[in-house]
Order: structure tokens, then C-alpha cells, then sequence
């Protein structure tokens, strides 16, 4: 540097304002520093915003406050002697506030405690931490407890700084050692108190207490020091990067053996910086390794409104991962969340145990191990007595999970409950609760509890009208209305067109619309042998509404969920031999569309399969069976899809080609041929392809060797390939026809020998080549 350089510093004052928790004031400046070259110009400057707290411990309604406005004015340079009535103004209104806040409440008070620098009593001192001396400091931390408390505190208070977090982030491995190093020491002291329990035998005699006297002095200071250590390795951690180097020196597991501690302030730092870091699964991966979950439990136990909040937090983190779930279900977690649920609890709390749940019921097998917790009770409180028009989500959610299980079901599916959540749910068309209800019927002993309520899911789905989306047109009008109603349809959609940006209006209409759609299921469930469905189609008007729906759906955009529902209702109802002939034969529409959703919806598997489950149903009818083989295409399309790349389709197709082949000869020997083809596919393709052979090589459709100079064979031994797909039907047997069942309700699987037979051909020739 230039000797002849000058260094110049200049102070610009800024505005004042109260400290946000402590009793002080903030003056707020810039500090400015200029290097002057030889003729007095500015080479270079930099500027810096600063802030310099005047703390004010002996602040009272006592005391005088004009005169300590001008004592602060006159001895602090960056304020200038024209702000007096505002610094007076200032220490008024913090007079004032702190006379409000002198007993707050426990929430308050911890909350203040993580951020004031004045929560760690014994680490409180007088003086001002410098940037400068930092060095000293960190030899500070090799010396005695109380010298440790000393650093820590400085150190603490540079780490308040943003701008010292880089130059610190250097030192935080030194910190993390610390750490390490106490730790250990309080391990040792714990061994070491359990041996003297066992040398001295009596609990309560007077050298055994001077030692545990001991012991609890040093674990105090080590609390301490482990949260004012943490607390500053908090304030470091502020990026990724600063995370995953804490992550490699072993920062969680020192967090999750801080865990063991009973210090109620310590362990909502170290929850809160476990759940920071949570949120990585290189650290959850560690977390995992220290048993964080047999760690944690323990907190739930500590009566302290803000351990339990943050250590719920953390939970519903960790429940993310398939390993943690199974720790927490093992350790009894579910059980222990019970008391979190109903009115006397606290919100915030209530919504994240309802998400730990839900976590948990995401696997079906701790559905059961959920619902057994005791939590059932209080969750169907919480759904029915809801003030709401819609029930909690989280909670309707963890049910509707709960509700896969038949157990659990049954638990839920009381008669009274199932009436109660009925009428909530046409009172309130809530979706989610419809879908629950739909879950439950899903099992034969709660079907009947449905019955009643049949009038009212009709009513919802023939009159499923929603204002399409734009540029849809009318979309579920044109599908289900009838054709005088349409009218009514186009005005009401020149309205919605008007409204499209109302987002409370939208979401009603997709309430509206997936409430009906949940409705449509829960009916296509409800197959009773009590329940006479054709009766059931035709008083409550449903069967003119699925034939219209199934004609004009490829007219409009694709609603695949409705088209879904509907086709399984189809299927419920082709179970009786009554209502299939009313959806087959008069009018004859139904099985025409679906043959057609065939092509049009062939990618959806979902769609495919429920279509052949309805061909199935209507082939165990005997009248409905012959308008199925003789006037459709069906048996074309089912053997189209008869090796398909799903195996659940695979499985129905041969089930309804078997029931086909055994009614119709002409069927049974294309069948029997398509399966052939299929399973010698190989072999015949050799046969195709031996003409294109090298010499040499033996040809069943030739007399003599390539070369032409070869010995004949005798064309009698020979079994020709055209021969064998002509005559490979007739070496079968028909099988045998017994009388068909009209009251099947479940697939029968194919005769497992029947395939034996059929695909276990014989493929050879006689003779000498």
C-alpha cells in the first residue's frame, strides 16, 4: 500500500427505533471508510450499514424520562440533539410495553427465549463482543466450564450478526468439537454416578447425594453451554451448503443424543434444529442410524406447550419415510397421539397428529394398528360436529384411509354412524364425506345400511349438472339432462361464462360435481340379493340417464370418471336378469357404446376391464348371452384382448371366452385355434420360415433336399404345418355345457386343465430327413 495513502472514516447518524424484544434502543447508521491517494483524491471506499444498541436496564416508571433522553443524546455521537422529543417519545413507549409484558404467558416466554440473547441466564455478561477478538474467544473454549459459558455467550453474540456468519462459519467446526468433547464428559459423569449407586447400594445416604449433588451441578453448565453452543450453530446454519458440512462433522447425531437430556429448553432448540435439517434425506438417514424415533417419544411426555408443538413438527417430518413409520407404529406412537384429538386441544396441534396419522394409515398394514389407538371415537366428533359445510380434510382423509381396512370399517360403519354421516352428507353434498361412505360399502355386512338412502344418491346424479370448463361446452348437461332440460343448461352456462373468474363459485361447482360422481359409486357398490335393481333403475329414472349418458359421451370432452362409475353401475346392475335384458335388449344401445369405449378408451385399463366385467355379468343370462354371441362383436373384441399386457384383463377374457366357447361350437374352435397360434407362435414361425434356409436344411413342404440331387421322403411320415393349424381344432374334444348360472356375482376362474389341454400340444414329425 502507498504510504502517502490516507485512511478516512465518516459516521452518517440514521433513524432510532426500540429493540423488537429487549430493553434498548437501536440506533441505526452508515459507516463510510475512503483511501485518499497522494493528491488528496478517493481511490477507494466502502460503505456499511451499522447499528449500535444503547441498553437500558434500570429503565422504570420511576425514572426520569427527559433526562435520560438528553443523558442518551448527549453521550451517544451518531444521534443528533434535534431528535430529543422522539428518543423521549421512544423510551415512553418502551416503558409502556414493557409494563405489559412483564408476566407473559409460558408460550411467550419460550418463544422469547430462543431468540433473546438474555434466555441463557448463566451466560449472561456485561461486556461487548468484538469481531476482532474472536481468536480469544475460541481459546476460551479449551479452558473450564464457566470460561466456556463466557466464549459461548461472546461468540453468541457476533452469530446475531448477519455479517459475521461467514467469518464465524469458519470456526464452527471448532464449536461442533466442543460439543463432541462435553458430551462424552457427560456420558463418563453418568457411568460413573451408576457405578457409585452400585458401590453404596442406598439411595438416600449422604456420600451417595454429595455425588449426585455433583453430577446435576455440571450437567446445569453443560446444558448451558450445550445451548448457547447450538443455538449459535442454528444461526451458521443458513444455507445448504453450511448444512451439509454441519451434516459430515456429525451434527445430527450430537442433536439426537442431546435428545437424552431433560433440560425442557435445550430440547426445543435441538427439536427445532432437527426438524431444520429434516427436511434432507442424507440427514433423515442419519437420524434413522441414531434411533431418533425411541429419542422423541420421550418429549411427548414433558407437559410444555411448545416441546410438544415442535416435537409433533418434527414428527410429521419424519413420518415421510416407510422406516420411521414402522419405528414410530413400534414404539407405540399412534397410541400416544389419541389425546390430541377432540375440542380441549390445541388446533395446531390436532392438525399435525391428524397428518402423522394419515401418514400412517398410507400403509395398509397400520390402518388397523390406527383405528385400534383409541383415536376413532374422537375423530367421528370432530367430522360430525363440524360447523363447517365441509369436515376437515385431514381428518375426513385419515378416515376414508381407514375405512380400506375391513376391520377398521366395521369399527366406523356403526348403523347409527353411517345414518348420521348419510344425512350430514346430502345436508352439507360434501365429497369427501361421500367418498368415505363409499369406502365403506365397499363390504357386504355395511351394504344395507345404504338402502335407505337410495332416492336421495339418484336424485344427485340425475340431476349432475356442472358448468363445464371453458371452452367445453356443456360437458355434464349435454351427457345426462334430458332433452327439455338442455335449455335451462344453455342459460345457466351464459351465466357461468360470465362468472368464470369467481374462484368461490368453481369450487362449489366442483363440489357439487364430485359429491355426485362419489354417489354414482357408492350405488355401483350396493349389489344385494334383497335389492331388486331393475326395480331400483326404473322407479328412480336411472336407466333412461345411463343410456343417454353412454350415447353422447364420445361427443363431448372425455369426463373418464363419470364414464367409469357409470359402467360399473351397468355391471351391478347386469347381475340381474331383469335389468340386463332392459339395458341389452330393449333399446339394445348399452352394449354398442361400451363395444365402442373399447376403442376409444383402450388405454385406460381400468375402463377396459370394468367393460368386460359387464359382458361377463350379461353372459350368464341365458337370453342376454345369445344377443351377445349372435348379434355383436363381442367375442371379437374379448379375443383381441385376450393377451393383453395386463394380467387382470387377461384373466376375465379368458374366463368370458370359456363361457362363450361352451354355448357355441363355431366359437369354441376359433378359440381353441387363437390359443394354439399363441402358444406354438414360435415353433410355427420356424415352420414359415424353413424355405429360406441354407442348403441342407430339411423342409416339410418339399419332397426331395434342396439341391435337387437328394434322397425323396416319404410324405406320409411327414406332419405338415399347413395341415396342423388346419386340423389343430377338431384334435379337441367340445367341452362339456352345464346349464348356466344367472346368480353368479363373482368371476370363476378358468378350468386349469382345459389350458393344460390346449396348450400343451404335441409338436413333432415321423420320419427320417
Amino acid at each position: 500500500m502507498n504510504p502517502e495513502a490516507k485512511l478516512t472514516k465518516r459516521v452518517r447518524g440514521g433513524h432510532v427505533d426500540v429493540h423488537p424484544f429487549e430493553k434498548a434502543l437501536v440506533v441505526f447508521y452508515e459507516a463510510e471508510a475512503t483511501i485518499l491517494g497522494e493528491l488528496g483524491d478517493p481511490v477507494i471506499g466502502d460503505k456499511k450499514q451499522c447499528r449500535k444498541i444503547i441498553r437500558l436496564k434500570n429503565l422504570t416508571k420511576q425514572t426520569d424520562l427527559s433526562a435520560l433522553a438528553k443523558k442518551i443524546v448527549d453521550t451517544c455521537d451518531l444521534i443528533s440533539p434535534s431528535k430529543l422529543p422522539e428518543i423521549e417519545h421512544l423510551l415512553k413507549y418502551l416503558l409502556k410495553r414493557n409494563s405489559k409484558s412483564a408476566a407473559p404467558d409460558m408460550s411467550t416466554a419460550t418463544k422469547e427465549k430462543l431468540a433473546d440473547p438474555g434466555a441463557f441466564d448463566s451466560a449472561q455478561i456485561d461486556e461487548t463482543a468484538h469481531m476482532t477478538d474472536v481468536d480469544d474467544y475460541l481459546d476460551l473454549l479449551y479452558e473450564d466450564t464457566p470460561e466456556k459459558l463466557r466464549a459461548s455467550a461472546l461468540i453468541l453474540q457476533l452469530a446475531r450478526n448477519p455479517d459475521n456468519l461467514e467469518e464465524l462459519f469458519n470456526n464452527g467446526a471448532l464449536c461442533m468439537d466442543i460439543l463432541e468433547h462435553e458430551m462424552h464428559n457427560h456420558a463418563v459423569c453418568v457411568e460413573e454416578l451408576s457405578k457409585k449407586r452400585l458401590e453404596l447400594g442406598e439411595l438416600d445416604s449422604a456420600e451417595f447425594r454429595l455425588h449426585e449433588d455433583n453430577f446435576r451441578v455440571l450437567v446445569n453448565k453443560q446444558e448451558q453451554l450445550f445451548r448457547v453452543a447450538i443455538y449459535l450453530l442454528l444461526n451458521i446454519a443458513e444455507s445448504v451448503e453450511v448444512e451439509e458440512k454441519m451434516r459430515r462433522k456429525g451434527i445430527v447425531s450430537l442433536l439426537c443424543r442431546c435428545l437424552d437430556l431433560q433440560n425442557c429448553d435445550l430440547l426445543i432448540l435441538v427439536t427445532s434444529f432437527l426438524k431444520k435439517l429434516s427436511v434432507f434425506q442424507e440427514n433423515i438417514n442419519d437420524m434413522i442410524a441414531n434411533n431418533i424415533v425411541q429419542r422423541l417419544v420421550g418429549a411427548l411426555a414433558i407437559p410444555q406447550p411448545d416441546l410438544t408443538r415442535i416435537t409433533l413438527c418434527l414428527f410429521h417430518n419424519l413420518a415421510f419415510d416407510r422406516e420411521l413409520r414402522a419405528a414410530m407404529v413400534e414404539e407405540g406412537l399412534p397410541q400416544k397421539l389419541g389425546c390430541f384429538i377432540g375440542e380441549d386441544v390445541d388446533p395446531s396441534c390436532q392438525n399435525v397428529v391428524l397428518r402423522i396419522l394419515y401418514q400412517l394409515s398410507t400403509e395398509d398394514k397400520y390402518k388397523l394398528v390406527v383405528a385400534e389407538s383409541g383415536c376413532l371415537p374422537a375423530l367421528m366428533r370432530v367430522i360430525l360436529c363440524s360447523s363447517e359445510r365441509c369436515s376437515e380434510p385431514e381428518c375426513v382423509a385419515l378416515v376414508i384411509n381407514l375405512a380400506c381396512d375391513r376391520t377398521a370399517a366395521r369399527m366406523i360403519g356403526e348403523p347409527r354412524g353411517i345414518r348420521l354421516m348419510l344425512k350430514r352428507a346430502f345436508s352439507h353434498h360434501d365429497p369427501l364425506l361421500m367418498k368415505l361412505l363409499r369406502n365403506l360399502s365397499e363390504f357386504d355386512e355395511l351394504k344395507p345400511n345404504f338402502v335407505d338412502f337410495l332416492p336421495n344418491m339418484a336424485t344427485a346424479i340425475v340431476t349432475l349438472d356442472v358448468t363445464p370448463t371453458p371452452g367445453s361446452g356443456l360437458v355434464l348437461a349435454e351427457h345426462f339432462l334430458p332433452q327439455e332440460q338442455l335449455s335451462t343448461a344453455n342459460l345457466e352456462l351464459d351465466y357461468a361464462v360470465d362468472s368464470e373468474g369467481d374462484d368461490d363459485e368453481d369450487d362449489f361447482e366442483d363440489n357439487e360435481r364430485s359429491f355426485a360422481v362419489e354417489c354414482l359409486g357408492l350405488l355401483a357398490n350396493l349389489r344385494l340379493e334383497d335389492l331388486d335393481i331393475n326395480l331400483v333403475l326404473d322407479d328412480l329414472k336411472l336407466l333412461p340417464w345411463i343410456r343417454r349418458g353412454l350415447e353422447q359421451v364420445d361427443r363431448t370432452p372425455p369426463n373418464d370418471d363419470i364414464l367409469l362409475e357409470t359402467i360399473r353401475l351397468v355391471g351391478t346392475a347386469s347381475c340381474d336378469e331383469e335389468a340386463a335384458k332392459m339395458l341389452t335388449l330393449q333399446g339394445g344401445t348399452v352394449v354398442l357404446n361400451l363395444i365402442s369405449f373399447l376403442n376409444s378408451r383402450q388405454e385406460d385399463d381400468e375402463i377396459v376391464y370394468q367393460i368386460l366385467r359387464v359382458f361377463y355379468h350379461l353372459l350368464l343370462h341365458q337370453e342376454t348371452r345369445q344377443y351377445l354371441i349372435t348379434s355383436t362383436q363381442v367375442p371379437n373384441y374379448v379375443m383381441d384382448l385376450m393377451h393383453d399386457k395386463t394380467a387382470a384383463i387377461r384373466k376375465i377374457c379368458d374366463v368370458v371366452l370359456d363361457i362363450i366357447s361352451e354355448h357355441d361350437e363355431t366359437w369354441a374352435r376359433m378359440v381353441q385355434m387363437q390359443r394354439f397360434k399363441w402358444y406354438n407362435s414360435q415353433w410355427l414361425k420356424v415352420i414359415d420360415t424353413t424355405e429360406s434356409r441354407e442348403p441342407g436344411w430339411y423342409s416339410p413342404t418339399s419332397t426331395q433336399s434342396s439341391d435337387g440331387d437328394g434322397d425323396y421322403i416319404d410324405e406320409d411320415h411327414c406332419l405338415m404345418a399347413a395341415n396342423l393349424l388346419e386340423d389343430a381344432a377338431s384334435w379337441f374334444a367340445p367341452p362339456p355345457q352345464p346349464p348356466p348360472t344367472s346368480t353368479a356375482t363373482d368371476l370363476p376362474h378358468a378350468d386349469p386343465q382345459l389350458k393344460l389341454d390346449l396348450f400343451n400340444v404335441p409338436t413333432y414329425f415321423t420320419g427320417e430327413c
